[in-house]
């Protein structure tokens, strides 16, 4: 006995199938979506950190070396969290000190006096 179709429309299960199919297809997208925009916040903020501390490591070289001397009594470079006090001059020639201390995970810059707070690019 040979059965047709008349309608030629699908059957429940091959429905059921292929909507199975198109659902998986649609979590593996967005699972993999969701992953890629995590890796991509993750190397993001792993610049971010990168690019901070290499601002702020060339401002504390730049700092040494236009300092005249290191004020000993301020710096304290042995402890945690350490000081550096350095001793220079403003660009009109006048003396004034320049202080690196780390606050809150932080570094912060103290310029002639004047808390510059986290010190930032």
């Amino acid at each position: 006995m040979k059965f047709s179709r008349k309608n030629g429309g699908y059957t429940l299960l091959e429905l059921i199938v292929y909507v199975s199919v198109v659902a998986l297809l649609a979590v593996i997208s967005v699972q993999s979506t969701l992953s890629l925009t995590r890796t991509f916040s993750e190397a993001k903020s792993y610049g971010d950190i990168r690019e901070s501390g290499t601002a702020s490591l060339e401002r504390i070289i730049k700092e040494i070396r236009f300092a005249s001397s290191v004020n000993l009594p301020n710096t304290t470079l042995n402890s945690n969290p350490g000081r550096l006090t350095l001793n220079t001059t403003d660009e009109l020639g006048n003396p004034k000190t320049v202080e690196f201390y780390v606050s809150d995970n932080s570094l912060r810059l103290i310029d002639g006096g004047v808390d510059k707070g986290a010190y930032r690019d």
